[in-house]
């Protein structure tokens, strides 16, 4: 009985904790207070009170100052409901354009403002690239996606991922093969891939929007092949920024391999191998529209090149 009460109590203590720590509760509690202060305050500075041990010629003075006391009191939440809170929002929101307004172009200072104004971070990402070799001039390009997000809001927010992937034509077609996520125990499934009205491109997108809570993560992943030729490269770009992104390729030793993280920011040595030849890191911040490059070629052709033209080079001189 002492064991179900106390788990009782804890739980009605967390719900009151959660419902104080939402802001209007907090400002609806302080404007009760302020109102039922002010209330207080106005009776007692009615013509007709006396403040004993105070003497008369006093009473005028004191009963003006305590009424405008009181006054300010009765429009202080006003003021913070209608007025303090909207412009706290907005300087909030502005603050940062209304600064890099002095030090950038405007479409410059547009752009960043509107990565600023992202909420949704990308704090672990793998990309893993299996090629195999399909026949003389054509390989087959297994593409696995791992990306996990994060809520860096103080507000919930929406979120629905789509996977995109090429239809080039050959004679077997590109397929998505898998779209999930995980929110804590919950799976989500993806919709079936359709092609792009416009585009010849294979889209798939989880079949429900995610809702992510302040600080909250969920799970992503995508599958999906298709068909490249033997010199070929894929390009992959992101729409949030991306932590420490990580590329892994996975091919047979008769091919030269390497990946390109395109942000010219950023000098070579930021990109570390921890598996030369395998595996890529981006030490720092991808943002978003910067691409990921993946580039493959049969090693002996390419090789069989540079001989051809370093004899043409000799014969010319």
């Amino acid at each position: 009985m002492i064991g179900t009460y106390r788990r009782w109590h804890w739980r009605v203590g967390q719900m009151c904790y959660s419902v104080w720590d939402v802001g209007w509760v907090r400002n609806l509690v302080w404007v009760v207070v302020l109102f039922s202060l002010a209330l207080t305050l106005l009776k007692t500075a009615e013509p007709g009170f006396r403040w004993s041990g105070l003497d008369p010629k006093w009473w005028p003075f004191v009963y003006e100052v305590v009424l405008a006391f009181a006054i300010a009191l009765f429009t202080a939440p006003v003021l913070m409901l209608l007025v303090e809170r909207p412009m706290s929002k907005a300087r909030e929101r502005d603050v940062f354009r209304a600064v890099m307004g002095y030090l950038l172009p405007d479409a410059i200072r547009d752009e960043l403002q509107w990565v600023y104004s992202m909420k949704l971070v990308c704090v672990r990402s793998r990309i893993v690239c299996t090629v195999r070799p399909l026949d003389t001039d054509r390989v087959t390009f297994d593409l696995r996606i791992e990306r996990t997000f994060k809520n860096f809001n103080t507000k919930p927010e929406g979120f629905c991922p789509t996977f995109d992937l090429e239809e080039w034509c050959h004679s077997e077609q590109t397929r998505i093969v898998k779209v999930g996520a995980r929110q804590g125990a919950t799976v989500f499934t993806g919709t079936a891939p359709r092609l792009d009205g416009d585009e010849p491109r294979w889209r798939a997108s989880l079949a429900e929007p995610l809702v992510l809570e302040p600080s909250g993560e969920v799970e992503v992943w995508y599958e999906g092949r298709e068909i490249r030729h033997a010199h070929d490269h894929h390009m992959m770009v992101f729409l949030t920024p991306t932590l420490d992104p990580e590329v892994v390729v996975d091919i047979p030793d008769e091919f030269g391999r390497t990946v390109h993280f395109r942000d010219g920011r950023r000098p070579k040595d930021e990109v570390v191998r921890p598996e030369p030849g395998r595996r890529w890191v981006l030490r720092g911040t991808m943002l978003p529209f910067q691409a990921t490059e993946v580039r493959w070629w049969v090693a002996a052709e390419v090789a069989a090149l540079r001989e051809r033209l370093s004899a043409a080079s000799v014969a010319v001189h």
